[in-house]
């Protein structure tokens, strides 16, 4: 372990680095010349170290290094997973009055609110995959998440608001996913809650405000749609149909169908294989 802090080998010559890392052990302490620097925990706990202060994060939490600053991380638990952004002024200058992006690094350090992580965590990953999995155009993808990314992270420091509805929108389209790539098997309340890191309470009624029905109802709307696709395209059994699209039961399968469509499943594949 370095005790004086080293130049970072900055043998790349772009303007952004996007580094994925999982850590389990110590890095030593470094610094960037030309370089800023964010890093965004996704996963487990960090301890990072800059301006002699120790930042312990999580899933999240954000810290600044600024150019020439030097810095380090360890992984107090079994391993920790985080994105590194490196940029340099030239980057910023691209940036339509970017430069005042800088005073972010005033701040040191930001625990992403509930209602931003989702958007923040959405533009990491999309950054980090066209990064590490580039094809054409994808360093101009890596450059617009970047952009987009620290202008994000500048409106909640300056607590800026956006309108209104687009924290409220975020957290609703994320259930919205996460339901439509899940409801195959059984799902909770919480379990959406935690995906979309709001309280469950706030997300049921924040969904039934905005989707007009209940986060179960359009839960089973979007089993009863699949099932349909199946009764009609397929010739599974409505037991599998039922185990296919997450019902419990086959008895709730039914039930549930019947109050949607107005007639069973048996009826209802009946008369769309006659039209």
């Amino acid at each position: 372990m370095s005790i004086t802090p080293n130049r970072y080998p900055e043998n790349f010559k772009e303007d952004i680095f996007v580094n994925f890392c999982n850590l389990s052990s110590y890095m030593d302490f470094h610094f960037h010349s030309n370089h800023y620097e964010i890093c965004c925990v996704m996963k487990g706990k960090l301890d990072y170290v800059c301006r002699s202060r120790l930042h312990s994060l999580s899933a999240y939490d954000i810290v600044f290094a600024d150019k020439s600053e030097p810095h380090a991380c360890d992984c107090p638990g079994e391993s920790a997973e985080f994105v590194t952004i490196n940029f340099t002024d030239a980057f910023l200058s691209t940036i339509p009055g970017g430069l005042i992006i800088k005073e972010m690094f005033d701040k040191g350090y930001l625990k992403t609110p509930s209602a931003h992580a989702y958007k923040i965590s959405e533009l990491i990953t999309k950054m980090v995959f066209e990064s590490d999995y580039p094809t054409v155009f994808s360093s101009n993808l890596v450059e617009g998440y970047v952009r987009e990314l620290l202008i994000q992270i500048y409106r909640i420091i300056k607590n800026i608001d956006t309108p209104k509805n687009i924290p409220t929108n975020s957290i609703i389209e994320a259930a919205t996913k996460y339901i439509c790539s899940n409801f195959q098997r059984k799902i909770s309340l919480e379990e959406v809650a935690d995906f979309c890191h709001v309280n469950k309470y706030h997300l049921s009624r924040l969904f039934k405000e905005v989707m007009g029905v209940g986060l179960f109802t359009y839960l089973n709307t979007i089993r009863i749609h699949e099932a349909s696709a199946m009764l009609t395209e397929t010739d599974r059994t409505i037991i599998e149909i039922a185990t296919l699209c997450g019902f419990g039961s086959v008895k709730n399968f039914c039930a549930v169908f019947k109050k949607n469509n107005g007639i069973s499943a048996r009826e209802f594949r009946k008369k769309m294989k006659i039209e």
